[in-house]
């Protein structure tokens, strides 16, 4: 054979120079010269997007083939092959364009293709002494191809054309078709391309040209002729001499050998069928496909995969070669030669690889499964290949993945492994195992159970070991200890079955006596000698026991059914208790290991054996406690992976309550011997080791366990004290041995004592049987000293509180040592702690643990005293400095002033500095709060930094002393660590100050920002030149002026628009303005189509953008002015025309010269908003009058109505913005120029004409207003002007503005709206500088302009003395007349009737005059036209409130009236009139039918005076538009038909109710009548139980619940049925188990509960609005023999209350649940959920209200109560007012409920109006004000929630006033009806509770008097007291 002359280029030189030095760390410089340039070639391809960057080429310099010329003969010297390597190694991350990628894939094109024959330097070999530099070139220069090929499309095809030319030239033929000759040089990188192939494979199977690659390959490598020259070479390379020696000793000449070439083949087609397969996990392909055959199979669905057509068919080619490689494997060739047991391994692995692609064709169906069972039953023929690891392994695989297509094979598989599992020295058994056990996933439960068994056989319990006794546990024969690899030199020696030659196959090396009966199929007649005769010794049986027990935890883990695990645990359970010393660990592992996969259930069953077993260890009846112990702390750490399971808590409750159960004892505080308690603390220890295991380990950075489940809380705490009461502390053995653990345990332990462990049933710590459990003399001696040295104790200490202190004291010092001291602030949160007298301890020892702190953080040494975990810490204290508790504040506050004192670095940290800062802004904004949420405090903050969630007090006295308090000691703690690191510190205050928003508003205030930068310009100690400056005496001075420079340099955003887009000069100027104008367009058409979708950022950013090349640009600046301002307007968002305003500004101030440009731009786009009727100038959120809303039976949500109102203020604030720009501008560019004064005329004047058409919104007040103001110094400056060039302007403006100020009160009189009494008090301010402007603005002699002022200042006075009213409800004072003087007389009435008559309505409502309405009346009735639009006005035209009226034919064209003022109008003295009436049907029909729905009570009574017919015709033509309302109609005429309940005195009106049901039915359509009849089938069925209990009425409620449960079991419920009162929803199921019978003497009402399905309003995630399906459960009553309509009135009233108050934006609760009457005496009734009354309550032993609202929500400083307590405020309020108005009587604890969120709630209104219990007036109070309530309220007159109880009360009595007609009108209707409620002056009464005669001043002192004369009433008292006598109704 002819050799290569030279391969090396060996230079004396070279072997000179090259060293393997090491540098001072130990790495060769070899090793860091490599990762050099792998780094440049990584940098150098990833930061250029185009050309090729510059290093870049540096590097391919170093790499010289061009193509030019072959330099193969040239040996590549070290630094070209660790630089080829790494331009390699760069393809593995993203390249940077494909232009590199191309040059760099022709680089290594030449490369590959002429290493074959390349020659390398002497070092190259000697950094790679494993492999050879050909292998090791080859593969990276493979993979570096594929992945430019894989990564770039562009470059795919000349990848592909470079792998087709290397096999080209590598299998060159010569001219008789024979192959060249190669060298050593060409195998080897055959070798690595083989390798680099199957490492990238995606390339060969990506397209049919990448498969053929392969296929061209496989070809020239798979015949005889190379395979043959392979063995031939490899005998020559030993045996020859040549210039290879130097690889010989080498690894990859061991292996050189045709079966070598073959395994490389395999493993490229197996990876190939991995890269097909999706396979990216790097596990075997038969493993992947079990896993995922598995995972379907738990889907309940066929195993299946998505492959292409094109991708079978290559699963189809690769299945056919792998056949034909198996067969050749198994046949065997003379070339084929097993010389050393590595080919033999070799030919193993290839014969794995291809039976892994056999799998994989039987699961996809290519082949049939009975030929792969038959190359799997060839497998199990051979010895060998069972026991050897990889193809073995395979084998079992293989037989597992065949169970999913035929179960049949489940048999023999499992038998052929229980068989290996007795084999001793098997490797794999654990993967095989799993294997195994996903089969077992489609076998049978009885054949997993069946291998379950049979391995569980092969498990010892007992001591003699005698080999007899093991075969017949096994009942398995044996393989021979010997495997091929120890015996493989005997079977190369002897040759075959006598001795096999060196060529054969993998079949040939069988051992002589490996027979199988029936075709291998029966591995159970397996055969083989064992060593020794037959003999196993200890040893064999111990390997086979770990098997066995390895083999059922796989399998159980991998079938993961519960059954399985059970039935395992409990034979391996069975057998732990019998086990001896040897073996009872292998069982405790295999039932621990199984355990995470057991049902709960059965989870605890195996926690109580392994209890009893250590217990019984302990108590010295098995020798096994070590091996129990150690199992149950692999249990825990089992369990502890899955810490989201139910097995994890089950396991610590069962760990707790196991320490807790230690030392219980029957009699408490009773002495003990110190022995006992030794004893018991020794048996507590058992359990140390698990618990701490189980449990996140501090020193591994694990965070602490979160616990908020009481049981495990209760447990932890208890577990503690049992601790104490039996010897642990920190000086005790037990502790100190077990230190670790304790500590761990105390790391994750809850405080003892905090607001999350309070027990409300043990109110004092005395009451804890734990801590009563009695101890030794010794003990307690010896914790009384432990307490001594922390604080003196005095003898009278009881026992409970000592053990307490201690445990205390024990668990935070354990707690400390894990870097946590805060903790021990939290037992101030807990009230016993309080009550028991103990608090006044904690504070020492929560100093005593702050010095352990310090102290550990002066000793140092664990990750968990860092400067990050010392902040974290600090953070914590801080945050308790905040706490509600005082007790708590004041000890954080002195543990901060203790840390930070001894460690001024702790608060030298952004995490604890900024968290300071926070918090400081946090509680400025909570006392801001009072006047932003007035009545609803937000009591939770979250930090802008850190994120912390506080939640705060809702007293405000208690937040401003807070604050206060907490800023001066921040003052203290910030000038403290200023003098320390000044430098530091400063810079942390600059990095928090620039983290801001860049676009605040200005009128927020940000305290903690202003702090900081205070604090950083203050001249302190530090300052040392300038603290030395004392001439100043006068005034302060400091440093802000440098400080804030530096501040403005880092927040510059033109320097962060600089580095996103260059620009360096014209062209990159151009293409800038090209490429925003792109995304403007793009941007605007997005805007069009959904703006709300576009991010906000995104927006804003674009601006910027903008913005930037605004200033940096004099081209196209009109273009980028109109985009800048064009964008936000489009949006017309306030928070981007906010950051719009502020982008403005910045251009404006750095380019003068096109701030008027864009201010035109700006006013430009303020007209187009008003023509396209934008934010202010829309009347979409205009409120409706309370008389025109819809009315609803539902509970308050202010919710809702604040979320509106959110709304409302958001689309108003961009005008206000634009207004207030402005404004500002107009001041600062006075005198510039007449351009600019036109056009801030125009803009006022275009706003203000536009004012008519505004909205009316309450919160458009402000807007309108500062419109108005700056009107007003834009016509002052014209009247500056008019003095020096005579502006004609002035009149005409004076007259705008006149005019816009009238359009605001052309609505009527309102209060302010919701609970920002900021913005009141804005709007207050803004009222009385226009009113003061208005009163000495000139009218120029012209009586117009004067009207109009002096109405205004009428309007105006008004307005301002409502606002004082509002904002100091309780202490009023009467301000109107404070602007005009002038009484309002009747010329004001006609001079505005002439200008608007509803200004003259408005006016006479507002003065309330008799005379201003008798001249109004006349003033309409002489000149109605002008009128017609206002429905206000038709009062006076046709004379409602007097009686008498002269009705004309305006009527006709009124605009329509309100539902409840049309049914009035049906009422004498006006139900005649053919006017009247038609203007009420035209109303009436005008409204939709759900609004006129709810008046259903009113328009049956209206019937009464039906002379007309028009009352009728209404109801049978609404009935046909609604079913629901002509239902509703039916009901309340059937419950009107009679007088008395019983139906025996028909009602005058029945015959006329009875004909108009009868027409009603007949006018309904088939469909309608079909659901009339279904509806009503429905209820009578329902109601109908009432009348079958009566025979029961006699017998006890158990009998009636019976006989209900049994008749609704047989109602039916049919699609679209609803109960009568909730028509809103329809009926999909009833509670039949729910009946409940109700207390009666002769009637037999009950309860029963409904699931209703309904759609109620609900937002999205965006704000928007829409109708979200809920069902939900709701309990009605089916009430009989009582009149219900009483109840129906008084809830309807209720529910206009409701309106009335949501519409004047007030938080007042009620709850107008639904009754509907239908039929005499009968009705439905809904019932409260939620709710329990108050007679309840005194019957469950509650004390008084106080009591029950602290049992359930917690102590009076929890934010659950006080939130509790605001509702009450709210509903109390609100029930107070209505109790009084409508005069409620019979209130007693039965009537009163209070539901689950401490809302009091009235039922039962029988008595209301005029009719009172018994006619006795025993309830004389207003409203019931009892002194529970207002023990709750804090329990005097002076307090804040009494406070806020009598301004809701006034308010909401106010805001009721001006709506009494309204409330009237609801009644008159209803005083024909026979209810008893109604007498001659009900009417005159109601009125007068109203006390319409006073002004709102006198309104708000008397109602005022009416609460003080509620307040514990004696007749209210009196009154329980007569119902608790009477009725045992408890108070």
């Amino acid at each position: 054979m002819q050799v290569v002359s030279s391969l090396f280029l060996s230079s004396s030189t070279d072997t000179t120079t090259f060293q393997t030095s090491m540098d001072y760390f130990g790495v060769s410089r070899n090793t860091i010269r490599s990762e050099a340039y792998q780094r440049l070639a990584k940098l150098g391809t990833s930061h250029t997007q185009y050309g090729v960057d510059r290093e870049f080429n540096k590097l391919l310099e170093l790499t010289p083939k061009t193509g030019s010329m072959k330099l193969s003969k040239v040996p590549i010297t070290l630094k070209e092959y660790e630089v080829l390597l790494a331009l390699c190694k760069c393809t593995d991350s993203e390249l940077g364009n494909v232009g590199q990628a191309r040059v760099l894939a022709k680089r290594l094109r030449l490369y590959l293709l002429e290493l074959p024959s390349q020659r390398f330097c002497t070092q190259v070999f000697s950094i790679s002494p494993k492999l050879s530099p050909w292998t090791i070139i080859a593969e990276h220069l493979t993979v570096a191809l594929i992945n430019l090929g894989m990564t770039f499309d562009e470059i795919c095809d000349e990848v592909l054309a470079t792998f087709e030319q290397f096999n080209d030239i590598f299998f060159k033929a010569d001219g008789d078709g024979l192959l060249l000759l190669l060298e050593l040089s060409h195998y080897l990188t055959l070798i690595g391309l083989l390798e680099g192939l199957s490492l990238k494979a995606k390339l060969l199977v990506s397209s049919t040209r990448g498969f053929s690659i392969f296929r061209i390959l496989d070809t020239c490598i798979d015949n005889f002729d190379f395979l043959n020259e392979v063995e031939l070479y490899s005998n020559f390379i030993y045996n020859e001499p040549h210039d290879y020696n130097i690889l010989l000793k080498r690894d990859i000449l061991l292996d050189f050998s045709p079966i070598h070439y073959i395994k490389l083949l395999s493993q490229l087609m197996n990876s190939m069928i991995n890269t097909i397969l999706g396979n990216s996990k790097g596990v075997p392909t038969l493993e992947y496909l079990l896993e995922y055959a598995a995972k379907i199979v738990e889907d309940n669905s066929a195993p299946t995969l998505d492959l292409n057509t094109q991708e079978i068919e290559f699963i189809r080619s690769l299945l056919e070669l792998a056949i034909q490689k198996t067969n050749f494997l198994d046949r065997g060739e003379p070339f084929i030669v097993y010389s050393t047991y590595n080919r033999l391994k070799a030919g193993y692995i290839a014969k794995s690889h291809n039976l892994q692609i056999i799998g994989c064709g039987t699961f996809t169906d290519n082949i049939p499964a009975k030929t792969a069972r038959k190359v799997y039953n060839g497998c199990l023929e051979i010895k060998e290949v069972v026991l050897d690891d990889d193809l073995g392994l395979t084998t079992i695989q293989l037989g597992s993945l065949l169970v999913y297509k035929d179960e049949s094979i489940g048999s023999f598989l499992t038998r052929t492994f229980t068989s290996l599992v007795g084999r001793s020295s098997i490797s794999y058994i654990k993967r095989a195992s799993h294997s195994v056990g996903l089969a077992s996933k489609i076998l049978s439960q009885d054949a997993v159970v069946t291998t379950i068994y049979a391995l569980s056989n092969m498990l010892t319990t007992g001591s003699n070991y005698g080999a007899g006794r093991r075969r017949a546990q096994t009942g398995l024969s044996r393989f021979d200890s010997l495997s091929i690899k120890e015996n493989g030199n005997n079977h190369l020696k002897n040759g075959g079955v006598g001795g096999v030659s060196r060529e054969g196959s993998i079949n040939g090396i069988v051992n002589s006596n490996f027979q199988t009966g029936a075709g291998a199929a029966d591995t159970s007649g397996i055969s083989f000698r064992s060593k020794g005769g037959g003999e196993w010794d200890d040893q064999d049986y111990q390997l086979i026991s770990q098997n066995a027990i390895d083999s059922i935890i796989a399998i159980t883990q991998a079938c993961n059914d519960e059954t399985v695990t059970t039935l395992t645990v409990t034979i391996l359970s069975q057998k732990v208790i019998k086990a001896d010393i040897d073996n009872c660990k292998i069982l405790l592992s295999g039932l621990v290991n199984c355990a995470p996969y057991l049902p709960v259930k059965e989870f605890l069953i195996l926690l109580k054996l392994l209890s009893k077993l250590s217990l019984d260890a302990l108590d010295g009846k098995s020798e096994n406690l070590l091996e129990l112990i150690d199992a149950r702390v692999e249990l825990s750490i089992l369990i502890k992976q899955k810490p989201d399971s139910p097995l994890y808590y089950a396991l610590l409750k069962d760990i707790l309550q196991g320490i807790l159960n230690k030392g219980d004892v029957e009699v408490l505080e009773h002495h003990r011997s110190h022995n006992e308690i030794i004893e018991i603390g020794d048996q507590i220890l058992l359990y140390l080791r698990p618990l701490a295991e189980l449990l996140p380990n501090a020193h591994e950075d694990e965070e602490p366990l979160k616990i908020t489940d009481p049981q495990i809380i209760d447990l932890f705490r208890n577990t503690w004290f049992n601790m104490a009461v039996h010897g642990y502390s920190m000086k005790s053995s037990n502790a100190q041995k077990y230190h670790r653990q304790l500590e761990r345990i105390a790391y994750n332990s809850p405080p003892l004592a905090s607001e999350l462990s309070w027990n409300k049933t043990e109110t004092s710590l005395e009451l804890n049987t734990v801590l009563k459990r009695g101890s030794s003399n010794h003990n307690v001696k010896d914790h009384r000293h432990i307490i001594g040295d922390i604080f003196e104790i005095s003898r009278t200490l009881s026992y409970p509180k000592l053990i307490f202190l201690s445990a205390t004291v024990f668990v935070e010092s354990l707690r400390v040592k894990s870097g946590d001291c805060s903790k021990i602030l939290y037992y101030f949160s807990d009230p016993s702690v309080k009550i028991s007298g103990v608090d006044k301890f904690i504070g020492p020892i929560c100093f005593k643990i702050i010095k352990d702190y310090i102290l550990y953080i002066n000793y140092g040494g664990t990750n968990k005293f860092s400067a990050q975990n010392i902040a974290n810490q600090l953070t914590t204290m801080l945050t308790l400095c905040c706490h509600n508790l005082e007790d708590l504040q004041d000890a954080a506050m002195q543990c901060c002033d203790l840390l930070i004192n001894k460690i001024p670095s702790s608060l030298c940290h952004h995490k604890s500095l900024f968290t300071l800062f926070d918090l400081l802004t946090v509680l400025f904004d909570s006392v801001v709060d009072a006047d932003e949420n007035e009545y609803e405090p937000t009591c939770t903050f979250v930090t802008k930094t850190a994120g912390i969630r506080l939640l705060l007090s809702d007293s405000y006295s208690w937040r401003t002393e807070t604050l206060n308090r907490f800023s001066e000691k921040a003052k203290h703690w910030v000038k403290l660590v200023l003098v320390k690191s000044n430098i530091d510190v400063k810079s942390l205050i600059q990095s928090y100050v620039s983290s801001l928003d860049r676009f605040q508003s200005m009128e927020r205030i940000h305290f903690g920002v202003s702090f900081a930068i205070s604090m950083a310009g203050e001249v302190g100690p530090a300052d040392k030149e300038l603290a030395g400056i004392n001439r100043f005496t006068l005034q302060n001075f400091n440093t802000l002026a440098v400080f804030t420079t530096q501040l403005n340099w880092r927040s510059n955003f033109l320097t962060e628009l600089m580095d996103k887009m260059p620009l360096y000069n014209e062209q990159d100027i151009e293409a800038a303005c090209l490429s925003i104008r792109e995304e403007a367009q793009s941007l605007l058409v997005d805007v069009q189509s959904n703006a709300s979708s576009i991010p906000q950022q995104k927006i804003i950013d674009f601006l910027t953008k903008i913005a930037g090349l605004t200033l940096v640009s004099e081209k196209n600046n009109a273009e980028l002015v109109r985009y800048l301002v064009d964008i936000p307007f489009k949006i017309f968002d306030s928070q981007i025309l906010k950051a719009a305003i502020d982008i403005w500004l910045a251009v404006m101030k750095d380019r003068g010269n096109i701030s008027i440009l864009l201010i035109s731009e700006v006013a430009k786009s303020w007209e187009t908003s008003i023509e396209l009727r934008q934010g202010l100038f829309s009347k979409d959120n205009d409120f409706k009058n309370p008389e025109f809303s819809k009315m609803e039976y539902s509970p308050s949500d202010m919710t809702s109505v604040t979320h509106k109102a959110n709304n409302v203020s958001r689309s108003f604030e961009p005008h206000l913005q634009i207004i207030r720009l402005f404004s500002s501008s107009f001041e600062a560019t006075l005198y510039q120029s007449d351009h600019l004064l036109k056009l801030f005329t125009r803009f006022v004047e275009v706003g203000m004409k536009n004012l008519r058409f505004a909205s009316l919104h309450p919160f458009a007040r402000l807007v309108r207003f500062e419109l108005i103001r700056f009107a007003f110094n834009v016509l002052n400056y014209h009247i500056g002007m008019a003095y020096q060039t005579g502006s004609r302007s002035v009149k005409y403006l004076s007259e705008l503005i006149l005019d816009a100020q009238l359009s605001w009160f052309r609505r009527r009189a309102v209060y302010p709206f919701g609970s920002n009494v900021l913005r009141f008090k804005s709007d207050h301010k803004l009222l009385k500088d226009v009113a003061r402007l208005t009163s000495v603005m000139s009218t120029f002699n012209s009586e117009r302009l004067e009207s109009k002022k002096i109405l205004n200042m009428f309007f105006l006075d008004d307005e301002i003395s409502i606002f004082d009213v509002w904002l100091s409800t309780l202490k009023p004072r009467e301000t109107r007349g404070a602007y005009i003087s002038s009484k309002i007389s009747g010329n004001h009435i006609s001079k505005a009737y002439a200008i608007d008559p509803i200004l003259a309505v408005n006016l006479a409502l507002r003065y309330k005059v008799k005379n201003l309405d008798e001249l109004l009346k006349d003033l309409i009735r002489k000149n109605p036209l002008p009128a017609i639009f206002y429905p206000d006005a038709v009062q006076y035209f046709i004379g409602i409130d007097v009686g008498s009226t002269s009705p004309t034919h305006h009527l006709l064209y009124w605009e329509p009236l309100s539902p409840i003022d049309c049914i009035t109008l049906f009422l004498p003295p006006f139900g005649s009139d053919p006017y009247v009436l038609q203007l009420t049907m035209r109303s009436l029909l005008h409204h939709d039918v759900n609004l006129t729905f709810f008046y259903v009570p009113q328009i049956v009574q209206s019937l009464r005076f039906d002379a007309k017919g028009y009352v009728e015709r209404f109801i049978i033509e609404t009935a046909k538009v609604s079913q629901l309302f002509a239902h509703q109609i039916i009901w309340n005429m059937l419950a009107n038909s009679y007088k008395d309940d019983d139906a025996n005195e028909p009602d005058k009106l029945k015959p006329v109710l009875d004909m108009i049901q009868d027409e009603m039915i007949k006018s309904f359509s088939d469909k309608d009548v079909d659901f009339y009849e279904k509806e009503f089938a429905f209820f009578n069925e329902v109601t109908s139980i009432s009348g079958k209990l009566k025979p029961y009425i006699k017998k006890t409620k158990a009998e009636k619940k019976v006989k209900i449960d049994e008749e609704m079991a047989l109602i039916d419920v049919l699609p679209g049925v609803y109960l009568p009162s909730n028509p809103d929803g329809v009926v999909v199921d009833i509670n039949r188990k729910s009946g409940k019978p109700l207390q009666s003497h002769a009637k037999a009402p009950f309860l029963a509960t409904f699931k209703i399905r309904k759609e109620v309003p609900a937002y999205n995630e965006k704000g928007q609005l829409f109708n979200m399906e809920i069902e939900k459960w709701q309990s009605a009553i089916f009430k009989v023999g009582d009149d219900c309509r009483q109840d129906v009135l008084a809830l309807q009233l209720i529910s206009v209350f409701r309106t009335i108050w949501a519409d004047a934006g007030l938080d007042l609760y009620v709850f107008p649940y639904r009754v509907t009457a239908t039929a005499p005496g009968c009705g439905v009734i809904d019932v409260l959920p939620n709710s329990v009354s108050r007679d309840m309550l005194g019957r469950e032993a509650v004390n008084g209200l106080y009591e029950y609202f602290t049992s359930k929500f917690g102590p009076e400083t929890s934010i659950e109560f006080q939130n509790a307590r605001n509702n009450l405020v709210k509903s109390l309020a609100a029930y107070s007012i209505i109790s009084y108005l409508l005069q409620f009587k019979d209130r007693h604890n039965g009537n009163i409920m209070y539901d689950d969120q401490g809302h009091i709630l009235h039922i039962d209104f029988g008595f209301c109006f005029d009719i009172v219990p018994g006619g006795v007036k025993f309830e004389v109070a207003p409203f019931k004000l009892t002194r529970e309530m207002i023990a709750v309220l804090g329990g005097s007159d002076q307090t804040q929630s009494f406070r806020w109880f009598e301004e809701l009360c006034v308010k909401g009595y106010l805001a009721c006033r001006p709506y009494m007609e309204t409330i009237v009108r609801c009644v008159t209707p209803m005083l024909e009806s026979g209810l008893p409620c109604f007498k001659d002056t009900t009417v005159k009464k109601l009125r007068q509770r109203f006390v319409p005669g006073k002004t709102e001043v006198e309104a708000s002192m008397y109602f005022r008097s009416l609460i003080k004369k509620s307040m514990e009433s004696f007749y209210t008292k009196g009154y329980d007291e007569f119902q608790r006598l009477t009725n045992g109704i408890p108070y």
